[in-house]
């Protein structure tokens, strides 16, 4: 089996591993983000108006640029290996105190909510590609990197799917997606951290 997946996939002794954790995790990433996606605009839809979209889009630019220049600032401080696993973190904390907090139906909760998902959904895309580069080299990025992106289109496509399954067969409500979101992407992290770990193991082998 193992074999066959390195000639269908073009993946070599020792990258086969690495690589299908990395691919399983952009899926979960992708997931996440489409489970959040439609909770997301669901809630904003039903308590507040969809004229004041407009005003959301320009909090979510608002809130993503310091966001941004933090994570930066973060990142020339710590590890990348400890950045994302901190960051995933905060994001499943983030989820759990918004769960608790939505029934409230405050306006600012919602604006804020809406602003997170695009805010979440990009940090966590943008880390992935960061650990990727920090993973494979050159020569392996562009056998590999075709193969990941398969994981994250698989993981957009059955998004909506997932969340359609939930709410509808399960009897979710919208703001138990949440729960389900930070579920996925605490997994998410797993591998993620489990892709770093073998890594390590992979580079101790190699003989000096």
């Amino acid at each position: 089996m193992a074999a066959l997946t390195g000639t269908l996939l073009d993946l070599r002794a020792g990258e086969r591993k690495v690589a299908l954790l990395m691919g399983a995790n952009y899926y979960l990433l992708l997931l996440f983000y489409y489970l959040m996606k439609p909770a997301r605009d669901s809630l904003f839809l039903v308590e507040l108006n969809p004229h004041q979209l407009p005003i959301v889009y320009i909090l979510t630019a608002l809130v993503a640029a310091p966001v941004t220049a933090a994570y930066a600032r973060a990142g020339m401080k710590w590890r990348l290996h400890r950045l994302i696993l901190l960051t995933t973190v905060v994001l499943v904390l983030n989820l759990i105190v918004l769960y608790w907090l939505i029934p409230a139906s405050s306006d600012w909760v919602i604006y804020f909510f809406y602003s997170w998902v695009g805010v979440a959904g990009g940090l966590t895309t943008s880390q992935f590609w960061l650990q990727a580069n920090g993973v494979f080299d050159a020569a392996q990025a562009k056998r590999i990197f075709p193969i990941l992106g398969l994981g994250g289109i698989a993981g957009a496509f059955t998004g909506g799917e997932v969340t359609s399954f939930l709410v509808q067969n399960l009897g979710l409500q919208t703001q138990d997606l949440l729960l389900v979101s930070a579920a996925v992407l605490a997994t998410a992290g797993v591998l993620g951290w489990l892709v770093w770990r073998e890594k390590a193991v992979a580079q101790e082998a190699i003989p000096e």
